[in-house]
């Protein structure tokens, strides 16, 4: 049984390009990043909520 969601997690060769798609296209917001601007990335509205992983 699933008892929680904390994010989706998207892999790609071309992780700078998704994460510019994400934040200027789609307009969604860092929410923390894990280790810089282009890899563990976490973006999201709500602190807490489930997120998109890049």
């Amino acid at each position: 049984m699933i008892t929680g969601y904390y994010c989706t997690n998207i892999f790609s060769e071309q992780a700078k390009e998704l994460i510019t798609f994400y934040r200027e296209i789609l307009e969604i917001p860092f929410i923390k990043t894990d280790v810089d601007d282009s890899n563990g990335v976490y973006l999201g509205f709500i602190e807490n909520e489930p997120t998109i992983c890049i």
